[in-house]
């Protein structure tokens, strides 16, 4: 997809969000009820909103040279992207205003990189990829086909290749590119080559790929030593969609890892088909200009509608990759609020969305969090009440909040009802809306009801099992047993 870039850096952004009519201090009004209405900061970037409507796979260059703009003497924003009729092209002196497209190859699904003074143009035609080249970016013509052919059978790239990041270092070209074998999963590939023609896939292959979900459209940029990748991926839990753009690295182009388990870039508005099975943000292209980091991208409500929309962070690649998160760090969506992760809609989990949400991501697969909550499912956990409030602090596991492992739970029920748990669903204590209480349990039959204390017969039997005054018991043959003291 982008090229390959290096640069120096400048400020950080205020990691922000806004509902309710809430205004930047240069007055522009940047959300209303929880839902973006043009410019808005969610981390490290800056929605712009749609720049590019009914369009998708957006491929950009910041360079000179106008084809649009006649005697223009600075760097122009170059487009290729997915439209009517094939590949399209179109330019902007901002990346906002965009010049009315034109129609440039065939395809889709494409990358291109601009070297030695041709373009090339690798777009997805019949499953393979073929290369297209130009020498000013609008003219192309069939270089080689099947440039990059699909697997054989039963491979896992055998039914189509597509959406190639592609750059040079040195004498090698490397593509970066996304295969499926048609089941749905998207999966992520590495070749090299020499010339930019022939190609060979790494033995390896696909060198990034989850369970029971897709990933797709890597855009990598090198840093130093390090290669980072931004791209969007689904949730295991509902299969390929819907997607959110993630961040990633590798020292080698192989092993690939998440920087942050959070999406950097989620969806967010309704456009984006935030709270969707069907939503995306997808296509992420990276393209630095001007010292700042410009993000264009695939906003997709569901599969039928996409537009390209974008994002800006203050930032140079050098510095973006060292933000300690760069997803929202407050984010407000229909009333529920998240500090370190998005607020979204719908909760993973099976409950409703958490009201409150803090999570101290640290990149790890398991981080601490503080989820505030109302669950309206009967017998949830057992639960005979059909409405609560819960409190947790716990962790999550990289996909959800782990209910079983490491959290501490204060559970606020409807009829007054009031648990402390451990090790979800143990209950430590019950305090009961009757005044009863219950150690151990959350059903106590008495005024005081304790778990795991010995049975004796009475309280005689008690002293000469060892038990001395004061003691607690619980009296054999009571059903259930009754809590006695020792005296």
């Amino acid at each position: 997809m982008a090229q390959v870039g290096i640069a120096s850096w400048q400020e950080n952004l205020p990691l922000k969000a806004y509902e309710d009519a809430v205004t930047h201090s240069d007055g522009v009004l940047v959300a209303k009820n929880g839902k973006l209405s043009g410019s808005s900061i969610t981390g490290v970037w800056e929605r712009k909103g749609i720049i590019v409507p009914i369009a998708e796979e957006p491929q950009v260059i910041w360079e000179f040279g106008s084809f649009f703009f006649t005697g223009y003497g600075s760097n122009v924003f170059k487009m290729w992207f997915s439209g009517v009729g094939g590949i399209n092209y179109a330019e902007s002196k901002d990346a906002l205003n965009w010049t009315t497209s034109i129609v440039v190859a065939p395809g889709s699904h494409h990358g291109i990189y601009n070297t030695g003074g041709i373009y090339y143009l690798y777009t997805t035609v019949g499953g393979d990829l073929d290369l297209y080249t130009s020498t000013d970016g609008i003219t192309f013509a069939l270089d080689t086909a099947n440039t990059v052919p699909r697997g054989g059978g039963g491979s896992w790239d055998d039914t189509m290749i597509a959406n190639p990041c592609v750059w040079k270092e040195g004498a090698t070209w490397y593509m970066v590119y996304e295969g499926t074998d048609g089941v749905g999963i998207w999966e992520t590939g590495l070749a090299t080559s020499n010339n930019g023609r022939a190609w060979t896939k790494n033995v390896g292959n696909p060198v990034y790929s989850l369970t029971d979900t897709g990933v797709s459209g890597f855009d990598v940029h090198k840093v130093g030593a390090i290669y980072y990748a931004w791209d969007h991926e689904a949730i295991p839990l509902f299969g390929v969609l819907p997607t959110d753009g993630y961040f990633l690295k590798s020292a080698n182009l192989i092993t690939w890892s998440k920087v942050f388990t959070s999406p950097v870039l989620p969806r967010w508005t309704d456009d984006d088909g935030a709270g969707q099975r069907e939503g995306q943000v997808a296509d992420l292209n990276l393209v630095e200009a001007n010292g700042k980091v410009y993000c264009f991208y695939t906003s997709k409500f569901n599969q039928i509608t996409a537009n390209i929309k974008l994002a800006i962070a203050n930032f140079n690649f050098t510095n973006l990759v060292t933000v300690p998160f760069q997803g929202p760090a407050l984010n407000i969506n229909n009333g529920n609020v998240a500090i370190g992760r998005a607020a979204s809609p719908i909760d993973w989990g099976g409950d409703l969305p958490a009201k409150l949400d803090i999570d101290a991501w640290g990149g790890a697969v398991t981080t601490d969090a503080l989820r505030i909550k109302q669950v309206l499912y009967a017998n949830h956990f057992n639960m005979l009440s059909d409405n609560y409030f819960s409190v947790w602090s716990g962790r999550y596991d990289g996909v959800q909040f782990n209910h079983e492992l490491h959290d501490k739970q204060l559970w606020l029920m409807d009829n007054n009802d009031i648990e402390f748990r451990q090790h979800n669903p143990y209950t430590v204590l019950f305090l009961g809306g009757d005044g009863s209480v219950g150690i151990g349990t959350s059903t106590p039959h008495y005024p005081l009801t304790l778990i795991g204390l010995t049975n004796y017969a009475n309280d005689a039997a008690a002293g000469i099992g060892g038990l001395t005054t004061g003691d607690f018991y619980t009296e054999t043959g009571s059903n259930p047993k009754r809590v006695c003291v020792k005296i």
